[in-house]
């Protein structure tokens, strides 16, 4: 540590001179004191610490002006709390606000600090300095005022609008003075200084047109509600004369309720005569509905009775004549019985002979011993045949179905089929088949299959090996069959074989006659050729196929209402009418002055 120390004019004490030369102590504790002072003379002001704190903060730091600086010095006068920049001189500004310096140096005086500063460009250098109302502290006091004096002279600019908003800040209190100057040299208020200049400011004009503009929308406004009002009171006319109208449809509404309660009366006594209707027709109604149900046919509801009774009885021949067709096949179905059982009989013989086959079987064993040649190719084919069958019994397990949709279209039962191998899918058929066929009626059923890719990666060895055993292309072959000779199933093509690659597809065609009028199930065959030429059956599935008649679709027809029901609502129907039409007659003379005639209705009953 350097002591600075001052040299001073010796001190002249008035009054006796002390005699120090004898005393050397205390010629030596004024020595110290001497040096205390001195040391505490050089050091007087701020702290060095704090001193360091603001170079570090602020020197060679470019930084933006919050005010102008119009000479090499500027000066920015603190009292108290605030602080006053110095009056702008008429010269023009070094430095305007938002230009960006750099601070050069810091300078702590006694009473003031100084800023030195230049422009980023290489302007002339120049000093703010803060000057203080009186001296600075070690521990400084000052600092809380100081630091607001450095936020309202400097800013970092990290933002575009921190430079706008100090030039906005500058220009709002530079125009607060000047208006509070004129204000005190004209011997006026602010407010009277303000409206003579904003006659000179765009905006305020702009403002004065827009006013100009909402008065006349205003009048506009004012017009269009005028009007509004004479239309809502032409509207309130109009909705008093809707409300009389109003009132006349409800005294309208009263007299038709009056003529709604007499038809009700009169209801009542139809009603009543309805009742005495229904007891005269119990006994037709008894007799038709033990004829529907013998004959489930549905009554038309708007015919009269006797075509009805007509319609009946052309059901009936008609049911007669199926008895007959029945008859006849129930003849040629004992004579297929018998059959059978002529050929049960000769089968019996066949099995005696077989038998005897047997008992001379170990003979003709004896003999195929002595054969060494033949017994072994024998084992051969045998112990082929069995690999070939075991081969067979395996894809047969592993092969599987399972049925995804099932539907019926336009006549035609439709179903969709996935095929796999364990869990690997394999393909999809599809097969379109008819579901009922008329005499002598055609119609072609289908058979499409889609193969799919297989993913030999996740595939297990088993099931590998099973694939190759099918062989590298699918051999596929399906086949439609009817047990009935009076359908006769005709393919497309002769080979009901086809090979198959993977994501390919391949399609059947029959053509399916119908010659008789008996059902059929028409049996549909799915089956795989291996490497050995041996079928493999996969799929075998019955579709129920329908030999149609009219009599059959006329029962069909009528099978969803009940007979009896439609008698009944028939016959009510009819009650109701002959009531409505007894009731409309005119008088007529007494039953004796007229002339005796049979009545229509009376006719009807008796038949």
């Amino acid at each position: 540590m350097i002591f600075a120390v001052r040299s001073q004019r010796p001190v002249q004490y008035r009054g006796a001179a002390v005699k120090c030369r004898g005393n050397r102590p205390g010629w030596m504790c004024a020595s110290v004191l001497c040096l205390v002072l001195s040391a505490t003379a050089g050091f007087a002001g701020i702290s060095r610490a704090i001193q360091d704190e603001y170079r570090r903060t602020y020197e060679s730091k470019a930084l933006f002006l919050k005010i102008p600086v119009f000479s090499e010095k500027q000066m920015v006068f603190i009292i108290g709390r605030s602080a006053r920049p110095e009056q702008p001189p008429t010269s023009a500004a070094r430095f305007k606000v938002g230009d960006q310096v750099r601070i050069l140096a810091l300078d702590f005086a006694k009473d003031e600090i100084r800023f030195k500063l230049s422009g980023i460009q290489g302007a002339v250098p120049a000093e703010i300095i803060f000057k203080f109302d009186g001296d600075l502290l070690d521990h400084f006091p000052n600092r809380q005022a100081f630091d607001a004096a450095l936020a309202a002279t400097f800013t970092e600019g990290l933002k575009y609008t921190d430079v706008e908003k100090a030039k906005r800040g500058y220009v709002e209190k530079q125009f607060e003075d000047a208006v509070r100057e004129i204000a005190s040299t004209t011997g006026t208020s602010p407010e009277f200084v303000l409206k003579s200049l904003a006659g000179r400011v765009p905006a305020y004009q702009d403002a004065l047109r827009d006013i100009e503009n909402l008065k006349k929308g205003s009048q506009d406004t004012a017009r269009q509600l005028a009007q509004a009002q004479a239309e809502s009171r032409r509207q309130e006319g109009e909705l008093r004369q809707q409300q009389a109208e109003l009132t006349r449809l409800k005294n309208l509404n009263a007299g038709l309720q009056e003529k709604v309660d007499s038809s009700s009366a009169q209801l009542g006594r139809v009603g009543d005569e309805l009742k005495a209707a229904r007891g005269a027709t119990q006994t037709y109604q008894s007799q038709l509905t033990n004829l529907q149900r013998s004959l489930n046919v549905k009554v038309d509801e708007n015919r009269d009775m006797a075509s009805q009774i007509g319609d009946l009885a052309q059901v009936t021949r008609k049911l007669q004549k199926d008895n007959e067709t029945l008859t006849g096949q129930n003849a040629a179905f004992r004579s297929t019985i018998e059959t059978l059982e002529t050929n049960s009989k000769s089968l019996s013989g066949e099995v005696e002979d077989l038998k005897g086959v047997i008992c001379k079987m170990p003979e003709t064993i004896e003999t195929l011993s002595s054969k060494e040649d033949s017994l072994a190719r024998q084992y051969l084919q045998l112990k082929k045949t069995k690999e070939s069958l075991e081969e067979i019994r395996h894809s047969v397990q592993s092969l599987n179905t399972q049925t995804v949709e099932e539907k019926s279209e336009g006549g035609f039962r439709i179903s969709k089929i996935r095929l796999f191998l364990r869990n690997i899918p394999i393909g999809t058929l599809e097969s379109r088949l008819p579901e009922y066929l008329t005499h002598n009626q055609s119609q072609v059923g289908e058979a499409h299959l889609a193969t799919e890719s297989i993913d030999y990666v996740r595939v297990s060895p088993e099931e590998r090996q099973l694939l190759r055993s099918l062989g590298e292309r699918l051999k596929v072959g399906v086949k439609l069959s009817s047990p009935e000779s009076s359908f006769e199933v005709k393919p497309e093509k002769e080979g009901p074989v086809q090979e198959i690659g993977e994501r390919e597809r391949a399609a059947w065609r029959w053509s399916i006659l119908n010659r008789g009028t008996q059902d059929t199930r028409l049996q549909l065959n799915l089956y795989l050729v291996n490497k050995n030429s041996d079928e493999v059956p996969v799929l075998k599935e019955e579709h129920l196929v329908l030999s149609s008649s009219v009599v059959r679709q006329f029962r069909n027809y009528l099978q969803p209402i009940p007979m009896g029901l439609g008698a009944l609502i028939g016959f009510l129907l009819f009650a109701i009418v002959g009531a409505f039409r007894k009731g409309k007659k005119p008088h007529l003379p007494h039953p004796a002055a007229r002339p005796s005639e049979s009545s229509p209705y009376v006719g009807q009953k008796q038949l």
